[in-house]
């Protein structure tokens, strides 16, 4: 159920947040594989890391299986003893658990439709959805799913509740096994805290470099069901291919943005310029911008389908023809062609992340000072591993050091 909470609770409730985040961050509470809710993090990062350990195993001409595990109604079967327990270990007691209590506890709900009213029934179970602190208290519940994994070798990443999983190896059985080790231990913790998975909308990708299907022995179980293995996969609003091919995001795009800038086009001679701006960078560039460092570093013949949709765009704002040329019109109004929103989001994260003590983004880049006994170019900044495929050419340390010293020879 969505929660209608009183306006005057909003302020207090961020109050709170505010206070137990600065408390878990301070003592490293939280597992750095929980991206959802915390500062300096995001679904984009999160995304790049998924992206990142993918294409390094790939570089490695190793074989990823990705898990994406659903919970059914997470936030709603939160039991409240089990997170009341929790915060105590997180250190939250005496006032501060009191107040918690009192928050979570004697709430109630009923249903209207038309004229018609339900019975009130007391909520014995989650947390408020549409509140503050709902989303936090979900953190602190589901932050010790990680425990169930000792090899150093499977990655978690969490956001919220979309949780995936990630098992690099050379021998597709051997990761079958393991798979089926760790789903057994996860659906054994989802039990004693009382969540469910969802086995059927849970789905399995195999990352590999070739597009000849793999081949498993042996099927991935959870709960006694066999999961899914797809080709492709959409996960916090991105689609991954088994290829780490980003044509299917861009045509996702393409259909998503099409009718946007058509009735853009249609109505170009009524609307004021001002107000197509609005539109276009609300509804459109929105779209190009929504995690670009994750796929935005595609195929030029990817990004000339999305250039040629936003030159349309353009044209409709600034109310010209269909074979008008668009160079100036970029530039008067200030829009970024498509093919340099990704150096100037990489530049403008790296600045960002200058600022921030042990930064994610940074240790994600894996930017070690490049150091030799002999002079060298102002260009030779960062160390840059060698690669062994194109896969290691996706990865933000090529992309980075790429763009710097682009940079560097643009200026000179």
């Amino acid at each position: 159920p969505i929660s209608i909470l009183p306006v005057f609770s909003k302020p207090l409730e961020k109050l709170i947040s505010v206070r137990i985040t600065s408390h878990l961050e301070k003592y490293s509470l939280i597992t750095e594989s929980q991206f959802g809710f915390r500062q300096n993090r995001s679904t984009e990062f999160a995304l790049l890391k998924q992206k990142e350990l993918i294409l390094k195993a790939l570089d490695n001409r190793l074989l990823t299986i990705g898990i994406f595990l659903d919970f059914s109604k997470a936030f709603d079967t939160i039991n409240h003893d089990i997170l009341l327990a929790k915060l105590t270990c997180f250190g939250i007691r005496g006032n501060t658990l009191k107040l918690l209590k009192s928050y979570l506890q004697h709430r109630t709900q009923f249903v209207v439709i038309s004229n018609f009213k339900s019975h009130i029934l007391n909520i014995t179970s989650g947390v408020p959805q549409g509140s503050i602190l709902g989303p936090l208290l979900f953190t602190i519940y589901i932050n010790d799913i990680v425990n169930v994994n000792r090899d150093p070798d499977i990655e978690f990443i969490i956001y919220a509740d979309d949780t995936s999983i990630f098992f690099p190896g050379r021998d597709i059985n051997t990761l079958v096994a393991k798979c089926n080790n760790l789903l057994d231990k996860i659906n054994r913790w989802t039990t004693s805290n009382l969540l469910k998975l969802n086995s059927q909308k849970t789905k399995a990708i195999i990352f590999s470099s070739s597009n000849i299907p793999v081949v498993i022995s042996s099927p991935v179980v959870l709960n006694n069901e066999e999961i899914e293995f797809v080709d492709k996969i959409k996960t916090l609003g991105i689609w991954f291919t088994k290829t780490m091919s980003w044509t299917a995001h861009v045509d996702f795009i393409l259909s998503k943005l099409s009718k946007t800038v058509g009735l853009l086009m249609k109505f170009k001679s009524l609307l004021p310029q001002s107000v197509k701006l609005l539109l276009y960078n609300s509804l459109v560039y929105s779209q190009f911008n929504y995690c670009h460092l994750v796929w935005g570093n595609t195929t030029k013949a990817n990004m000339n389908k999305l250039f040629i949709l936003q030159k349309k765009a353009v044209r409709a704002i600034a109310n010209c023809s269909y074979y008008h040329h668009t160079e100036h019109l970029f530039s008067s109004l200030k829009i970024k062609p498509i093919q340099n929103i990704y150096e100037y989001k990489l530049l403008v994260t790296y600045k960002k992340s200058l600022l921030i003590t042990d930064s994610f983004f940074m240790r994600l880049c894996s930017l070690v000072p490049f150091t030799s006994p002999y002079q060298l170019r102002p260009k030779e900044k960062w160390f840059v591993a060698p690669s062994r495929t194109l896969y290691f050419n996706q990865t933000l340390n090529y992309q980075f050091n790429y763009s710097i010293k682009l940079l560097i020879y643009q200026r000179n």
